[in-house]
């Protein structure tokens, strides 16, 4: 090889390569994310049908606590999300009362890690590393 060939193959490969890992990166963080993400929407779901269903046996508190509906979410989390934030909001303690449960997840270190590796090439997604779905049902 000539050594203008090797400055031309340093200048391909200086060009190409950012170009590539731009593209792995938005693959990683999309799949993350899109993972992330209906995990965190099936969890929320799922502790909305769990608050508005009756769970006590005294008439006095027939349906789960905020305290509960949390521990809810907690135990069907998979641990590589870490602890999530768990918000529960009614309009009424009765049936027919409308329970709303916000799951969020404030800092997914996956997501910040590939958001850190996507700003080297220029595109900034490190904002997006915080997951929130919220969920609503009507007590029965």
């Amino acid at each position: 090889m000539r050594r203008r060939d090797e400055g031309a193959t340093a200048v391909e490969v200086a060009i190409v390569l950012p170009v590539v890992l731009a593209f792995v990166g938005m693959i990683l963080f999309g799949a993350l994310y899109g993972l992330f993400s209906s995990t965190t929407d099936n969890v929320a779901r799922r502790a909305a049908r769990y608050a508005t269903t009756r769970t006590g046996s005294s008439a006095s508190a027939p349906y789960p606590t905020a305290a509960q509906v949390s521990s809810f979410v907690a135990g069907r989390t998979p641990r590589f999300m870490g602890t999530p934030q768990v918000a529960t909001t009614s309009t009424g303690t009765d049936e027919g009362s409308i329970v709303t449960v916000s799951v969020t997840f404030p800092e997914m270190p996956e997501l910040r890690a590939v958001g850190s590796f996507m700003a080297l090439v220029g595109v900034d997604v490190r904002s997006a590393s915080t997951i929130s779905r919220s969920a609503s049902g009507r007590r029965e």
